[in-house]
């Protein structure tokens, strides 16, 4: 499997923890090049150095700080990663909030919040990448949840859910 990740370049963004740094950890081992996204900055440095540490040169590795809930943030993410590799070749879109409340007892901007970052950027990353990843054959993967199949989130979360995987 190793032969089919090498060289190849993934951007990952929700890197500097959970499911992003696994993932990204993982790829590391397979030789993929890495283009890493979150928002802190000190989990993001330890999320690289457990790539280097599974195999991933430090070169190998772009760091981008940025918000996925700003569009310039996006645009940056895209550019910066084809500036530093040339090239993409894996987009997984897996940043995501989790905001509690139901329709009853939660707020319109907390349901705002989690499509906007939730929704709206996957939707708009994948837009930006996809020009990209047509060059190189390339894939999207959306991560559209933590829970398996049976969640007992509130409402928002599995609409999300169910959104990103149609996309």
């Amino acid at each position: 499997m190793a032969k089919l990740f090498a060289e190849k370049v993934a951007l990952i963004t929700g890197a500097s923890s959970g499911m992003g740094a696994g993932t990204a950890i993982h790829l590391a081992s397979l030789g993929c090049k890495l283009s890493l996204t979150g928002r802190n900055s000190q989990n993001l440095d330890k999320v690289i150095q457990d790539c280097i540490k599974a195999g991933a040169k430090d070169g190998d590795i772009l760091k981008t700080i940025a918000d996925v809930s700003q569009e310039e943030d996006l645009k940056k993410i895209v550019d910066s990663t084809l500036n530093h590799f040339g090239k993409l070749d894996i987009l997984i879109n897996n940043a995501g909030i989790l905001q509690t409340g139901s329709v009853e007892s939660g707020s319109l901007q907390v349901f705002d919040d989690i499509m906007l970052v939730n929704v709206r950027s996957v939707y708009l990353l994948s837009q930006l990448a996809i020009p990209h990843l047509k060059k190189t054959k390339g894939n999207i993967v959306n991560v559209s949840s933590i829970a398996g199949l049976r969640s007992k989130q509130p409402v928002e979360k599995n609409v999300r859910k169910n959104l990103v995987s149609t996309l």
